[in-house]
């Protein structure tokens, strides 16, 4: 494997004069601890003004970070000399904390370079080098089936106003389709259509399922009211296109937005000037930090102007090395020795930067394994006709149930995996499976409290919703549940993203949504669309011979067109009590549902019984979709109608092994049900931006 290759080596800067380094990992690991230099003046204005050439820069750099006879040169020069008795390369993840002075993150760690090994780190052969940033979001698994790749040149017409010449989209084009043609069968690409406006890119990214972005344009430091580049200025922007072809000047804080939920993203490459300089004394300021803020894994930045040639030449020997290794951070270091060994490219060597979170760098597997896979939305078994016409042309409720799931709401509430790893750290937890939030809370309910993790929940899901929309006036929010949050974000929200997947399943003629959410947003999208949803949840907690009032209502509760039911399965936010969280909380779930069938409203089980079912957003194997199959769908008797359940894969997880998983998970769970099962090769908010287009062109919808 290339990932055994390498001996890690992680260098923790606190600030200016305290730092820690570690070399190897588990048993083997050793730890050296020691002052740098970095504080002094004169050095820093040195570095900070680049008047260096990139030799002179890195050797000052690297004696100020290592001090001659210090811990932290003796650590470095024992990790180096392992690496290489090992046959290995040593990976060295670059540290700075957050709250350390501003000027550590703003060297160019890159040009570092060991002048007594006459070695330099950002593109030797004997080291691998990157900018590590922590951020609370999952970084997610490697891609397993073929890389989708989306490239974008904006080459605005007026960008003479600017005083900066054009691109040249066409040779643009012929530059990158020539250095992506030896990746032919191992890569999908694709060149962005239309105008690069935020939109086109918004859009195409949402439904694309793409794993890299490439960028190609003009970046620099402009005034923060002002179209006009400036270089002394504090806000880093990105020049796109209007609809007419002009430029569109996008500071940093707006481009970060359109990535806003993005989760298919395993790479950006943002080929433009200044795109990797931290901004305004920010870390996370600047257009590529933004973009890890937003949680993608790797980003590859320049840290200043660089050529068009140089470049050109770094593109081409990046995705190269890239589809090799599937290693960003190699491929990076490997680019970087092009540009090295070119004398007219000799001093920007140092300019591409790598933001990183992935501690192996590995976004896929080597391109040996992944050269024959082939992924296509026209694997889809979707019969589109079938569907459409069980939906109908919305005079009638459709003949179809939505069963919702959590993928529905990525990017909008933090993911279960990101709930259990804060909650990990946070309470530090000691036993494995630490991304299994039911396991996870059921070790919170156990030794904090029963209640604890069902509160704690709330409070997490509304911190992460208002740190995802940006809201910045807090006040107004105090005190409001889950539900009033929503409710306060919801005109802004829908109103933006017409492909939304709460907003296209509130247009469909639906009177019945069936989800194992906890959150309102479903609500919010009815009521948005100017319905009067009904909002319910499963009492399974109650005991009905207690409440025979309530609970007949209960059984006959009925959605209709204007006032849809939206029943939360597993409870929802405003009743703590109707959760399911915890192991426990499944486990007596499955029991209720087993021991009483009214736990289900009669109703509601006359709809599924006589409804296409469409499962949106459902990770085949988790707890919560194992759960429902088995309390609901696998009691299911043979239905005379015949009906047909719809589930999407993610193009992440749509590989061979993903697809035996997903027939022997029909055959356990659906096939005693009658249920035929037709498969969406893609992610739940494609499928359904493509039924919704479906159903507007098959009934003349506007």
């Amino acid at each position: 494997m290339e990932t055994q290759k390498y001996l890690d080596c992680e260098l923790y800067l606190s600030n200016y004069k305290q730092a820690k380094l570690k070399v190897g990992q588990g048993r083997d690991e050793k730890t050296f601890e020691g002052e740098p230099t970095l504080g002094e003046q004169e050095l820093q204005r040195k570095l900070l003004q680049a008047s260096l050439d990139a030799t002179q820069y890195g050797e000052m750099l690297f004696d100020a970070l290592f001090p001659p006879g210090s811990d932290l040169l003796a650590g470095y020069r024992e990790g180096l000399a392992i690496a290489r008795h090992q046959e290995r390369r040593l990976r060295l993840r670059l540290y700075v904390a957050t709250g350390a002075p501003f000027e550590l993150h703003d060297f160019n760690w890159e040009l570092l370079y060991d002048s007594k090994k006459s070695l330099a780190l950002g593109y030797s052969r004997d080291t691998v080098l990157s900018r590590f940033m922590t951020v609370d979001l999952e970084p997610g698994q490697p891609v397993t089936g073929l890389p989708r790749l989306l490239i974008v040149v904006s080459d605005p017409t007026n960008l003479d106003d600017y005083g900066l010449a054009r691109i040249g989209r066409e040779a643009i084009h012929e530059t990158i389709e020539r250095a992506l043609k030896p990746l032919a069968g191992q890569m999908v690409c694709e060149f962005l259509k239309g105008p690069a406006t935020r939109g086109n890119i918004r859009d195409r990214l949402v439904g694309g399922g793409f794993h890299i972005l490439h960028i190609q344009a003009h970046g620099g430091l402009f005034r923060a009211n002002s179209e006009s580049p400036e270089q002394n200025s504090k806000i880093a922007g990105i020049l796109l296109e209007r609809e007419n072809g002009e430029a569109d000047v996008v500071s940093e804080n707006d481009f970060s937005k359109i990535f806003e939920g993005e989760r298919s993203l395993r790479l950006a490459t943002l080929i433009c000037c200044h795109s990797g300089k931290q901004t305004a004394g920010n870390p996370f300021g600047g257009l590529g930090p933004s973009l890890v803020k937003r949680g993608i894994p790797a980003v590859i930045t320049m840290r200043q102007a660089i050529s068009m040639e140089a470049a050109a030449r770094f593109v081409e020997h990046f995705y190269v090395n890239l589809t090799r290794s599937g290693q960003v951070d190699v491929a990076a270091n490997e680019a970087r020795w092009q540009l090295a060994l070119k004398k007219e490219h000799h001093q920007e060597w140092g300019m591409p930067a790598l933001f990183l979170r992935l501690p192996d760098g590995k976004l896929w597997e080597a391109a040996t394994k992944i050269a024959n896979v082939q992924t296509r939305s026209s694997d889809s078994a979707v019969s589109w006709p079938a569907l459409l016409k069980y939906i109908g042309p919305g005079k009638v409720p459709a003949k179809v149930v939505p069963f919702i799931g959590p993928d529905i709401i990525r990017g909008l509430l933090p993911s279960d995996v990101e709930v259990a790893l804060r909650w990990s750290k946070e309470f530090d937890y000691p036993l494995g499976r630490n991304t299994d939030l039911p396991n996870v809370a059921q070790f919170m309910a156990t030794y904090i409290g029963q209640r604890y993790p069902h509160i704690s929940l709330r409070e997490v899901l509304i911190e992460d919703l208002l740190n995802r929309e940006g809201v910045k006036d807090r006040d107004r929010f105090l005190g409001n549940s889950l539900t009033q949050v929503i409710d306060k974000i919801a005109e802004r929200h829908f109103d933006q993203d017409e492909n939304e997947p709460h907003r296209i399943l509130a247009a469909l003629p639906f009177s019945t949504y069936i989800t194992s959410n906890y959150d309102s947003f479903m609500t919010a999208a009815l009521q948005w669309s100017g319905k009067k949803p009904q909002r319910k949840s499963c009492r399974w907690r109650i005991d009905f011979e207690e409440d025979l009032a309530n609970h007949e209502r209960y059984q006959e509760m009925k959605g209709t067109l204007q006032e849809p039911l939206v029943f939360h399965m597993f409870g929802h936010d405003d009743d703590l009590d109707s959760l399911v969280l915890t192991e426990d909380d499944h486990l007596d779930f499955l029991r209720a549902i087993a021991a009483n069938s009214e736990c289900i409203p009669r109703q509601i089980h006359a709809d599924i019984a006589n409804s296409m079912l469409l499962f949106l957003g459902y990770t085949l194997g988790k707890l919560d979709c194992r759960v429902l199959y088995r309390g609901i769908v696998a009691h299911l008797k043979p239905s005379a109608y015949g009906r047909i359940a719809v589930l999407q894969i993610d193009p992440d997880q749509n590989d061979a092994p993903r697809r035996k998983e997903l027939i022997q998970f029909v055959e356990k769970y659906c096939r005693q049900a009658g249920l035929n099962i037709e498969v969406y090769w893609g992610t739940v908010r494609s499928f359904l931006t493509e039924l919704h287009n479906q159903w507007k062109k098959e009934y003349g919808k506007d």
